[in-house]
């Protein structure tokens, strides 16, 4: 389980509205498109690297979560519970860089 929160991790760009979910350090890779969510693969190996969510809070993902939970893991093929840690994680980290009482912006993450 710990193995997989090291590898897992995730970061929000409040000014891109950009949720970015990778397994490891970001990595050159080329990216599919699919509703609003890139799912990257590495240049060196063609495998699963990263998902990058566009418009995370204009789109409703932060609503959405348990289905992007899916969708990440899946594509990265790791567990859920990792993925829902490294974005709990950021949000966490982003209350407190941003707002001491909301996440994300104007609206509370719900899970």
């Amino acid at each position: 389980m710990a193995r997989h929160e090291k590898r897992v991790v995730a970061f929000y760009d409040k000014r891109a509205d950009l949720l970015h979910v990778c397994r490891g350090k970001p990595q050159p890779g080329r990216s599919e498109e699919h509703d609003g969510l890139l799912f990257r693969y590495a240049v060196a190996d063609g495998k699963p690297c990263a998902v990058t969510v566009l418009g995370f809070l204009q789109d409703g993902w932060d609503h959405k979560l348990r289905r992007l939970i899916h969708l990440i893991s899946a594509h990265l093929k790791e567990p859920a519970d990792a993925v829902e840690r490294a974005i709990q994680k950021t949000a966490e980290q982003y209350q407190q860089t941003y707002r001491p009482a909301v996440a994300f912006g104007a609206r509370k993450v719900k899970y």
